[in-house]
């Protein structure tokens, strides 16, 4: 019975955790960096929840909005 209700609660967690990610998708590659600069600061100005994936130099980077 236990174990029933662990699944249970476990599958709701994962619900919620995957219904309440955000939806990426890419807006550009292959920019020189001084234009991918000016383009990350255009996004962070807006407030944008955004993600930089470097897949050469295998860096990621995380932007979000503060709430307040």
């Amino acid at each position: 019975m236990a174990g029933a209700f662990l699944v249970t609660f476990m599958g709701i967690l994962a619900f919620a955790w995957f219904a309440n990610r955000p939806n990426m998708a890419l807006l550009y590659s292959g920019l020189d960096p001084s234009q991918s600069g000016g383009v990350i600061d255009a996004i962070s100005q807006s407030g944008a929840i955004y993600e930089i994936r470097g897949d050469r130099s295998g860096w990621n980077s995380r932007g979000a909005t503060s709430s307040g």
